[in-house]
């Protein structure tokens, strides 16, 4: 009888563990190409920020350009710093996208999503990123991420010597060029 019980709980767990994988969202490639890029007028420029302004949104986008961080272009790591604001004028906002576009010949960074952030040693940011997007040539996936951070953290940021970042498992530091663009941003809004 005990033999029959325990073999009853046995099967209760795989069914419990196979419909809990199951039950949870598989994130899909798309192999479609990317929309047609759209520029967007330019209403100011600071070193290595700018701000467009889209029409149809009524919104101004105030972003750091495409950094590399980590690897070369198809497989690496960029990051962009952005917000958004409604309206012609840029406002400080409450929040500063970090946009994360990171390449890999597999589903790296994909399926390990995590985020580390370490200003001065200390960890500040240790989480896991939004998923936005992935899209594939059958060669490399690109997986678009996304991690926000509240404006005075990344004000904070701005005013530190040494960054080091994780996305998944990859390590890496920021230049003081990528530090420096982060702070072009912030004058934007000063300007």
């Amino acid at each position: 009888m005990k033999i029959f019980i325990n073999f009853i709980f046995f099967l209760t767990i795989i069914f419990a563990i196979s419909t809990f994988v199951s039950a949870q969202e598989k994130i899909v490639i798309s192999t479609n190409p990317p929309p047609a890029y759209v520029p967007l007028p330019v209403l100011k420029e600071v070193g290595q920020a700018k701000v467009t302004y889209n029409e149809r949104k009524n919104e101004v986008v105030a972003q750091t350009t495409s950094l590399q961080v980590f690897g070369k272009f198809l497989d690496g790591i960029r990051i962009q710093a952005r917000f958004a604001t409604q309206g012609k004028k840029v406002v400080k906002p409450e929040k500063i996208t970090l946009g994360i576009s990171a390449a890999a010949k597999d589903r790296t960074y994909v399926d390990d999503r995590s985020i580390k952030i370490l200003m001065s040693e200390r960890e500040i940011v240790n989480g896991t990123t939004k998923f936005d997007k992935a899209v594939s040539d059958g060669r490399v996936i690109i997986a678009s991420l996304e991690q926000e951070l509240s404006y005075d953290l990344f004000v904070k940021i701005t005013k530190s010597k040494k960054i080091k970042m994780q996305i998944g498992r990859t390590e890496f530091e920021l230049k003081e060029s990528d530090i420096e663009a982060f702070r072009d941003l912030l004058r934007l809004i000063e300007k």
